[in-house]
């Protein structure tokens, strides 16, 4: 099948994009000729590996057998006349990002109540979806896996003094915009850990012994490898990327967050809400309690090994090819 797959900007360095570019190249694998449309313009990717053709242009979408919508902006592809199959994937319900931006909205609400069927990685986002916007189409579930060839398993022993702050200053209004994570951060700092972090964005607080600003794979390897825990505070994510990632290395984390994230549960995490008492609370307990800790991270190594791309892409395969 001939697959048309739009993107915001495949060079931009977050796990929503990486889903995308790994979905391009895992259809690939599957035999499909796919075309990646780069809404940003270039057409090559400077951080990923690309296995498919990338585009600049929607103009080779009429010669396609099925088109999947990867954001709002790229919502009026649907209004074309081909092809007839078509596809939402939907990873956030991304009006969230910014609230007072009408433009964003009615492009949001327009793609969460189209007719075509959507695909989702969070079931709060489903209920969001019928409840709040009355979505009637179909809606499938799936999940994410972690590039195991870019993220090896490593179970090299933690030293207990390195704890990892997962992207602390936030993007948009649906992020840590208490800046939980940060303060927790400056906290564990005084009592003698030391602070790591990594994100698109410089914090605004300078406590940390390393931050890196858009890792490369070598760096955030080590990264999650060298951190006893990682702690990561949003107000609201759909399926972050970054947990599963450091569960490759059986970082643990502790996750302040209202809704999100499926993946993350009391057998593989920390799970509190978003108040910085109990992400504290949470931290220091996976900090002292040596053997909780350690079966977390046990749980987490078997999870990702377990919900493998290959186990989510054969079944977005079935979606796209039924």
């Amino acid at each position: 099948m001939r697959i048309f797959i739009q993107s915001p900007n495949i060079n931009s360095r977050h796990g929503g994009i990486r889903v995308i570019n790994e979905w391009a190249n895992r259809l690939t694998d599957l035999g499909h000729s796919v075309i990646l449309f780069n809404q940003a313009g270039p057409v090559r990717c400077d951080w990923m590996h690309i296995k498919c053709k990338i585009v600049n242009t929607h103009s080779l979408l009429i010669k396609s057998d099925c088109l999947i919508v990867t954001s709002p902006h790229g919502g009026y592809l649907l209004s074309k006349d081909q092809p007839k199959k078509k596809f939402i994937f939907l990873q956030m319900l991304e009006h969230l990002f910014n609230p007072n931006n009408k433009r964003l909205e009615a492009e949001c609400f327009s793609l969460y109540r189209s007719e075509y069927p959507l695909i989702s990685i969070s079931q709060w986002n489903i209920r969001q979806l019928r409840t709040i916007h009355q979505r009637k189409g179909t809606i499938h579930y799936v999940g994410n896996g972690v590039n195991l060839e870019d993220f090896p398993i490593s179970e090299k022993p933690k030293d207990g003094k390195v704890i990892l702050l997962e992207s602390p200053e936030p993007t948009n209004l649906s992020k840590d915009v208490d800046r939980i994570a940060t303060k927790a951060g400056m906290y564990f700092k005084n009592k003698g850990y030391t602070i790591k972090g990594f994100g698109l964005k410089r914090p605004i607080d300078n406590f940390f012994d390393e931050f890196i600003i858009a890792p490369n794979l070598h760096q955030l390897n080590r990264l999650y490898e060298e951190a006893t825990i990682m702690i990561k505070a949003t107000k609201y994510d759909a399926r972050s990327t970054s947990p599963l990632e450091a569960m490759t290395k059986g970082t643990v984390t502790v996750r302040g967050i209202i809704e999100g994230d499926d993946d993350l549960n009391e057998q593989n995490s920390y799970r509190t809400g978003y108040d910085l008492d109990k992400v504290i609370d949470a931290a220091n307990f996976a900090l002292n309690e040596h053997s909780d800790r350690q079966k977390k991270a046990e749980n987490a190594l078997l999870y990702v090994q377990t919900y493998t791309w290959d186990y989510w892409m054969n079944k977005i395969n079935e979606i796209l090819t039924a």
